[in-house]
Formats: structure tokens, sequence, C-alpha cells
């Protein structure tokens, strides 16, 4: 496993928004949070890794650690939230620490992730180093922007599916027929062409479409079906699930609004009709 001796940490360069990440009285928390939020993922990463240099406490390794955890660098987040419970100075310190500490072993539990050691205070690390003397190399990251998605999410693209018209699903042609039986995955075009809805408000079927049912009661998948014990939906009100499904999941969501409790490697939400 690499070692931080490897690597070599940009802190002190400028966003192109005119961000020093070198200014050691920076707001570099706060700004994170804003590039959070605006789905620039590398900056976040940036100002996160500014914020643990210039701020060696327990609460910005902690941070640095749940934006690592949601990037899926799972090994990395384990280090750097170790390191944190050194720091500690505080009950309330303390608490924060834990609490994300037991966000970080449900998250590589769902994942899949080989855990060193589920005791904080032990000496197992993961083998990778704290992640704020760590390497960040501008442009690694190997995920793109997504400009169709609400909230954009760190992972890689899948492998492209097949393409089949509406068409060639009603046609009779024998090379659709295993798409015609659901026996392989793809992506259906064309069938939503003439819904007005696209027409008519595109940008405004946020708040459009719960006027028309406000009292319209749907299944809602806070946790989709990624957890094996929280398979059941919640019957939600089409404009609360409305807005939940606006609401950027992360640690921080309730925040924003939520209903919902965060579940860290848990984050794609669904609605289903269930009744007008």
């Amino acid at each position: 496993p690499a070692s931080a001796s490897d690597y070599e940490v940009d802190v002190d360069g400028i966003a192109a928004d005119g961000y020093d990440f070198g200014d050691p009285a920076g707001p570099h928390t706060k700004q994170a949070i804003a590039y959070d939020s605006m789905g620039q993922t590398e900056l976040s990463l940036r100002a996160f890794l500014a914020a643990a240099r210039f701020n060696q406490g327990s609460e910005s390794k902690a941070n640095l650690a749940v934006c690592l955890m949601r990037m899926q660098k799972y090994f990395d987040a384990y280090d750097t939230m170790k390191a944190g419970f050194k720091l500690v100075r505080s009950d309330r310190e303390r608490e924060h620490l834990e609490e994300n500490w037991a966000a970080l072993m449900q998250s590589m539990e769902v994942m899949k992730v080989e855990i060193p050691s589920r005791d904080p205070h032990d000496q197992i690390y993961a083998g990778v180093g704290d992640y704020t003397t760590r390497a960040f190399a501008p442009g690694a990251l190997p995920w793109p922007y997504r400009e169709k998605l609400a909230h954009q999410r760190s992972v890689v693209l899948g492998e492209p599916m097949p393409r089949v018209s509406v068409e060639e699903m009603d046609g009779d042609d024998p090379q659709f027929a295993p798409y015609r039986q659901r026996l392989v995955p793809f992506i259906l075009t064309g069938g939503l062409e003439g819904w007005k809805a696209l027409e008519e408000w595109p940008e405004t079927w946020q708040t459009y479409l719960p006027s028309l049912f406000p009292n319209s009661v749907t299944d809602f998948y806070p946790y989709n079906m990624l957890s094996n014990n929280r398979h059941s939906p919640y019957l939600t009100r089409l404009p609360r699930a409305v807005r939940e499904l606006l609401i950027e999941p992360g640690p921080r969501q309730q925040a924003y609004g939520s209903k919902v409790r965060f579940v860290c490697g848990v984050v794609w939400c669904g609605v289903v009709w269930c009744g007008v």
C-alpha cells in the first residue's frame, strides 16, 4: 500500500473561482460544504484537506473523513478518522467522532469493505496513511460531471447499455426478442415523446406536480433496496416525497429539511405512486 511520503498535497493552490486553499485563516470548512452542495467534489475535498491542515482538531479530521467516506475512499476515511480520536478535547467532540465512526463502520459493512478493526483506539490501520498528508492530484478523480442528475455521485460511469426504441420493442424483429422478454438490461428510448409535461413544465415540475396531487400517497424508498433490513417503503405524501428527492443525500440532509436519517453507503432514493 502507498504511504504518505509517496504523495504531494496541493493545499496551497487557488481554485478557478479565486478561492485560496493556502490561506491559514480561510473559512475552509464552510467553503468545502459550499463546494459539496454544488457537486464540486474535487474542490470540496481540497477545502476539507486545507481545513485539516490549518486546524489540527478532531472535528476537521472527522469532516475530512466523512468527505472521503462519501467518495468511497474507505481506507483513507478510516485512517483519517482514527487520527481524529487522538485529538479529541471534549465530550462533544468525542460524541461527534463516535457517531461518524459508527456510520463509517456501517458503510464499509454494507459495501463489503474489509474493516481492519472496529476499535477506533487500537493501532491497526488500513495501510494507506492519514489522508491529511497524502496526495491530491487535480484531475485524477475518475468520475465525470453528469448534467442530468439532481445530485452528483462520486462513482465512475457504468458500462454502456443497448438503447432500444419503442418502435423496435413493438415490432417483431427477432434480434430484439431478449429485450421484449426482459432477459438483458437496456435503455428504452422514445417512451416520453409527446409527453406534455416535458414541454410545459420541465423546470417547475418539483412544485407544479405536487400541486396537482397534494394528497396523493407514494411508496417512498429513502434507502432504495441497498440495505437488507431497510426494504420497506415509507408511505409519504407526494409533496414531501418530491422535497426529499431534491435534498442532497448526506450526513447533513436533516439540517436541510429531510425527515429521514442518513445512512452511509445507501444514498439513492426512489418514489413509486401508491394512490391518487
